[in-house]
């Protein structure tokens, strides 16, 4: 499965200059009235009437395909992120239970396992709905990996944790599995967040392992599991990024 990430733009329909429509009806007056006028000795009125309801129609089929981009929708490696401005909204691929298109043009409705949805309308509606249903399969179909028991959290506070993990990070061994046991957790999207940030720290040092675990990082949507994997990845994991992981 290709798990690199696509960005989508997050569309709302852009509302029309109210100048518009008084416009288009009077330039469309003025064309008839010059065209059609002076042969069949129409009123003003009449050629006013016409042109108003020539253009209306167009006004109207025009709204749809006059939109403006407001955010970005990506769809990665662990589920799909609605961002717009100052509101971000992550979606696993474990409460997706449908995509489908909706009713209007480039409108996606995601149907969650909870009975709830998430509408959004974004650019190339058709790729993002293939795009989402093939990496939620493909999701489902991830295989279970064994969790690296050293570094479960077992209850512990955040703090506790954090210093336990880096106490072990020094060595691969410590770890009690295989190296590419670990990238394997950390590149595994299904697995818990807390193991997949362990196995980052562990593989930070580790050559060829370090870039299968930078790419799964990359590509995780996430937004506090990705910056909290990169991190550790970087040696820079503070308590603060585990933290906030584990609000959401």
């Amino acid at each position: 499965m290709n798990w690199s990430m696509r960005r989508f733009d997050l569309l709302r329909p852009a509302k029309l200059h109210p100048i518009f429509l008084p416009a288009g009806m009077i330039a469309t007056s003025l064309f008839i009235g010059a065209v059609f006028g002076a042969e069949f000795g129409a009123t003003v009125g009449v050629i006013s009437l016409i042109g108003s309801y020539l253009f209306f129609p167009v006004y109207v089929a025009m709204r749809p395909y006059h939109r403006a981009t407001v955010g970005q929708v990506r769809v990665g490696r662990d589920g799909v992120v609605v961002q717009q401005a100052q509101d971000t909204r992550f979606v696993s691929y474990a409460l997706i239970q449908d995509v489908e298109m909706a009713d209007s043009m480039d409108a996606v409705y995601i149907a969650l396992r909870n009975g709830s949805g998430v509408h959004v309308q974004v650019s190339e509606a058709y790729e993002f709905v293939q795009e989402v249903l093939a990496k939620r399969d493909a999701f489902r179909r991830l295989p279970k990996v064994r969790v690296a028991d050293a570094y479960a959290r077992r209850g512990e506070d955040i703090e506790t944790w954090t210093a336990r993990v880096r106490s072990l990070g020094s060595s691969l061994r410590n770890a009690g599995l295989e190296p590419d046991s670990l990238a394997a957790i950390a590149e595994n999207a299904s697995a818990p967040a807390e193991q997949r940030v362990a196995a980052a720290l562990v593989l930070r040092n580790a050559g060829p392992l370090r870039v299968r675990v930078e790419t799964a990082a990359q590509e995780t949507v996430h937004p506090a599991l990705a910056k909290a994997m990169l991190a550790a990845l970087d040696d820079r994991l503070s308590d603060e990024m585990l933290m906030e992981l584990s609000d959401t």
